[in-house]
């Protein structure tokens, strides 16, 4: 590992990784990103890990809910190796050592909304499909 990698990380308290697709990409560039954070974090002995993702990476607590189901599948189906890297990223985390927590992201917009992220699972009513807006992520994020 070079040292800028384990610089950016010596001395903090916490990580937030907002790795994510941006379209269709080539090879695991998030998975492998998240590989030498996790590295860099176990290396400096920083443990709080804050991530996200996105609902393709599924949790056993999820129900079964027709909008969330159709978008993964669609996906799967069109955003060449995206689901592949997004869920090799959150089997890195879950197999780290951390102290982590993952946030699988709606569709977000850039557009302000008043609506505030909350936390829950696939299938439960509170949590929607779309738009969640960058800012409501941030905040919640942070909190």
């Amino acid at each position: 590992m070079t040292d800028r990698r384990s610089s950016a990380i010596a001395g903090q308290d916490a990580v937030i990784s907002l790795l994510g697709p941006t379209g269709k990409s080539t090879g695991m560039p998030i998975s492998e990103g998240m590989r030498n954070i996790v590295e860099a974090m176990q290396a400096n002995g920083v443990m709080r890990l804050i991530a996200t993702a996105t609902p393709s990476a599924s949790d056993p607590h999820d129900r079964f809910s027709l909008p969330f189901w159709l978008a993964i599948r669609m996906i799967k189906a069109l955003a060449g190796t995206a689901y592949a890297d997004i869920t090799a990223e959150v089997d890195v985390i879950r197999t780290s050592q951390l102290d982590w927590t993952i946030v699988r992201l709606p569709w977000l917009t850039s557009k302000p909304n008043p609506r505030r992220a909350v936390a829950g699972y696939v299938g439960d009513p509170r949590i929607k499909l779309f738009f969640l807006s960058r800012q409501r992520l941030a905040e919640f994020v942070v909190e």
